[in-house]
């Protein structure tokens, strides 16, 4: 159809239900600057495409936390809830690391960083977390029979 010059065109999305997600959040560990999360997976940390509600970053907007006084000196900058510094694919369960306050959100951010940036240093086989302040370790269930005992490389690997 031809629209006339003024004519107003609407659009009714239909509303959909996001796909089933777990939705239990293990606190692991927990004091005024971070708190620490045992991630399921099939849990979205952040929201995106279909997942938006059902994510880490919902509940941890909805559940009641022991946030640092922000009147305390010591504390400023403190958040309205904890975030996460990093992400774990939606595949993916696993410890996730959230900050209670900005600084501890910039101070844990740049952890992770540093160790990206010397991930391609530690192909050489020497000890690996010597130069990072936090590393990420992952486990894969495979099928199938393995020729020697020792570690998988793939052609791709992102931390």
């Amino acid at each position: 159809m031809i629209l006339r010059e003024g004519s107003k065109l609407v659009y009714h999305r239909l509303a959909w239900k996001e796909p089933f997600a777990p939705h239990l959040l293990q606190v692991l560990y927990e004091d005024d600057d971070m708190v620490a999360l045992n991630k399921p997976s099939g849990l979205q940390v952040l929201p995106k495409g279909i997942f938006q509600q059902r994510t880490v970053l919902a509940q941890l907007q909805w559940k009641e936390w022991k946030m640092p006084p922000s009147s305390c000196s010591k504390r400023k900058n403190v958040q309205l809830h904890p975030v996460p510094v990093h992400r774990l694919g939606r595949g993916t369960s696993g410890l996730l690391l959230c900050a209670k306050t900005k600084l501890a959100k910039v101070q844990l951010a740049s952890y992770f960083a540093e160790g990206a940036a010397n991930a391609e240093k530690k192909r050489d086989g020497t000890e690996v977390g010597k130069e990072r302040k936090i590393s990420k370790f992952y486990r894969a269930l495979v099928t199938g029979i393995l020729e020697h005992d020792g570690v998988l490389s793939f052609p791709y690997s992102r931390l």
